[in-house]
């Protein structure tokens, strides 16, 4: 063999060197390469308590902040290891090893994160058959300015309604029933639009299963339990046609009868929204016989005449009845007797939400039904 063929030789065995250590080098960095596993919300008050899936009733004026939990392993076979911001996480009463992000490999990438809340597609629909059953799911919905981090301050918002030129006064409350999911990303640099690897939690098509914890922040109600109410606030409000409630009837198509629907506070009807706000009991009837009240000017009164006088005749928890509509009193506006003016919460068609009786008539009334609590005195 002559130089120039020896020089040949050792130029090729080199550079097969330089493959081959490359490729081994490849292959080993590809069998430790980070894979995203899965990811779960959590949610935390502040930062000295535990981050949980279902963090109890959170108070009107308490900030919450919502963690992604991010599950991964190194390689096809590593050991499950588990991400958080928050340094403390407990999952199904159990608490969780985590690690900070910083954990997650460089040869990763960088992760990001892409909130979406889930909420009812509709907020209500009147007289729903059987092939409307589609109407009382729920829908996952963008929420870009509760950013691309890992973690978001709850900002109890609702997306719901943004198509419409006014929103509804049922999703303008800062508290009720909120639902939260979380889609995590790898990309490869800070400035790749497609990722390279994603995961997300669980999202719509998992709510009517009971797969998507919800979140529930106390409802300021004047007169009454602010947290009892709240699991009934932000949730669509139908009535049903005959033959379909409770059970659905042929044809239904969802996993839940539309009676178990309300009693997993996933939807209300307006009867069991003011029961529920008023008893905790959505499906329960917790009034004394009606009794007949006609209008006289900006009051309603008895058929001889007489008002009613609150704290006697009415109180906060009694209800007035126009057809299906429900309306539960609230306060009173200063005069001391049931009037057009005093406070009530209800829902119909919509969420719920308060306001004045006269308001929530929507049109005018000759006459309603009034509903007390089965705990109070029968009045007049």
């Amino acid at each position: 063999m002559d130089r120039e063929t020896r020089r040949t030789v050792a130029v090729f065995l080199a550079l097969a060197a330089i493959v081959g250590a490359v490729a081994g080098w490849w292959a080993v960095r590809q069998a430790r390469a980070p894979h995203l596993v899965g990811v779960q919300v959590v949610y935390a008050f502040g930062r000295d308590g535990e981050a949980s899936e279902r963090p109890g009733p959170v108070g009107a004026d308490t900030a919450l902040t919502a963690y992604a939990l991010v599950t991964f392993r190194r390689g096809e076979r590593g050991p499950l290891r588990h991400l958080c911001a928050h340094p403390q996480v407990r999952m199904d009463g159990q608490p969780i090893a985590v690690e900070p992000l910083s954990a997650w490999p460089t040869s990763g990438g960088i992760l990001r994160g892409l909130w979406l809340t889930i909420e009812p597609e509709f907020p209500g629909w009147a007289e729903v058959r059987s092939e409307d059953a589609h109407r009382l799911q729920y829908k996952e919905f963008l929420a870009l300015d509760l950013g691309r981090e890992l973690w978001a301050e709850v900002k109890w918002l609702a997306y719901s309604d943004s198509f419409l030129a006014r929103r509804l006064p049922g999703t303008a409350i800062p508290g009720g029933t909120y639902r939260l999911k979380v889609r995590v990303a790898a990309y490869a640099d800070e400035h790749d639009l497609v990722p390279t690897q994603w995961v997300s939690s669980a999202g719509a098509d998992e709510v009517l299963t009971g797969g998507v914890p919800a979140v529930i922040r106390d409802v300021a109600l004047p007169g009454l339990d602010g947290r009892r109410a709240a699991p009934f606030f932000r949730l669509a409000c139908f009535t049903f046609a005959e033959g379909v409630w409770p059970d659905g009837g042929p044809g239904w198509a969802l996993p839940l009868t539309p009676a178990q629907l309300v009693a997993e506070r996933l939807i209300v009807t307006p009867e069991g929204f003011a029961a529920g706000i008023a008893t905790g009991n959505p499906l329960g009837h917790p009034w004394q016989a009606p009794r007949r009240l006609i209008a006289r000017g900006n009051r309603f009164v008895t058929p001889s005449g007489e008002p009613l006088t609150w704290g006697r005749d009415v109180a906060a928890g009694d209800a007035l009845r126009r057809g299906r509509a429900h309306f539960v009193l609230l306060r009173d506006d200063g005069d001391d007797v049931l009037s057009l003016a005093d406070e009530v919460a209800f829902a119909w068609i919509q969420p719920g939400y308060a306001a004045p009786l006269g308001i929530a008539l929507n049109a005018a009334a000759t006459e309603l039904e009034l509903l007390r609590l089965r705990e109070r005195g029968e009045g007049r």
